[in-house]
């Protein structure tokens, strides 16, 4: 009688067919279409997910290969894929791929693929999973189009409205220039004119420049720029109220440049000026504050208006909203913070509200900070 010892032996067949039966219900049961294919691209295993995706049994996909169902135009890629992934040439792949279900339709895929090696090293099976991008790429064309159709509105807006905008402003200037003869009611509503006409040729170039800058189309320039010198002419040309005090400006000694486009970012702050400016009560200073940071320069405007309420605050910087208090008292459009926003964040910068930052109930101001980068330093 001979007796040998087959634990160890029995106890890895065990786990070996544990270990088997683990990876086929992990196949089999994901959620996610997974094919194992040959060198030829036939089917050697396929899980349900796969078959939901494509209509077709296991039964009928173990029978055929791939060029039953994948598109004929892709056909030569995926007989090139195969081929580089069995010869080494490629560890993985990984891009779209158009296949046809059994009704007919039309679905695009992200296909993954992987080798499976046996123990010799030798690539013996190709590990594919399928993730169903279809409606994705349905979307991205609409997008697509839709932008399209922005970009050609933009351009019929900026002829059909621009011009006349252009000639009106010229005779109403013209008229303007001599209003001796005119009765007193005539020139008010002359002036009136005047300034409405402005201020819808305003609204059409901040649409127009919102519009190019969605669509990639407004030229971002970017260079070293002295920001106290920005600020100044900033200042200089807001249009401050009438009878209002001059904001109170403080920019640090030696204040460094800023990485940044001047026109654009002159255009912000300008734009930030103006707001504080029409917020602030009668006598208020608003104040314009410029200081250095390890990596950027922070600019803040602040004033002791109206405050932004807390139901306000973190919608002050969407297109066309405006807070209620605004609405009731200024004219506006709700696209100057937008603008404002994108401008800055095209120059590789953020900017943030802040409000109330008094404690005076009928006067807690609001405060805008800007953070840009910094020129780089000259070797």
């Amino acid at each position: 009688t001979v007796t040998r010892d087959v634990t160890r032996s029995v106890l890895g067949e065990q786990a070996l067919r544990e270990s088997e039966e683990l990876f086929r219900r992990i196949f089999d049961e994901s959620p996610i279409p997974t094919v194992l294919s040959d060198t030829k691209g036939r089917f050697a295993k396929v899980n349900d997910a796969y078959c939901d995706l494509l209509g077709y049994t296991r039964e009928d996909l173990l029978s055929m290969n791939d060029a039953r169902f994948v598109h004929p135009a892709e056909a030569a890629p995926a007989r090139e894929g195969r081929r580089r992934i069995f010869s080494g040439e490629l560890s993985r792949i990984h891009r779209e791929k158009r296949f046809r279900t059994a009704d007919g339709r039309e679905l695009v895929g992200m296909l993954t693929a992987a080798p499976i090696h046996d123990e010799s090293g030798n690539v013996v099976y190709l590990l594919s999973i399928i993730e169903d991008i279809t409606e994705q790429k349905r979307a991205a064309e609409e997008l697509s189009r839709i932008a399209d159709m922005k970009s050609d509105f933009v351009t019929l807006v900026s002829h059909e409205l621009r011009a006349p905008l252009t000639n009106m402003r010229g005779g109403l200037e013209l008229i303007a220039h001599d209003t001796k003869d005119l009765p007193e009611s005539a020139r008010r509503t002359l002036s009136i004119v005047s300034h409405e006409t402005s201020r819808l040729n305003r609204f059409v170039e901040t649409i127009l420049d919102v519009s190019r800058l969605d669509a990639g189309q407004l030229p971002i320039v970017l260079g070293p720029v002295a920001v106290n010198v920005v600020i100044d002419r900033a200042t200089r040309g807001a249009g401050l109220n009438p009878g209002n005090v001059d904001p109170a400006i403080t920019c640090a000694p030696d204040l460094p440049l800023a990485w940044a486009d001047e026109l654009q970012l002159e255009h912000v702050f300008r734009n930030l000026i103006r707001n504080a400016n029409h917020h602030s009560p009668a006598g208020q200073r608003i104040r314009i504050e410029a200081a250095a940071a390890p990596d950027r320069i922070i600019i803040t405007v602040t004033d002791h208006g109206i405050g932004i309420s807390r139901e306000d605050l973190p919608h002050v910087f969407e297109a066309f909203r405006r807070t209620r208090d605004s609405e009731l008292k200024y004219k506006g459009y709700g696209l100057g913070l937008y603008f404002a926003k994108r401008l800055i964040e095209a120059q590789g910068g953020d900017i943030q509200a802040t409000s109330p930052i008094t404690g005076d109930p009928l006067s807690p101001g609001a405060r805008f900070t800007v953070r840009l980068p910094l020129a780089p330093q000259r070797a």
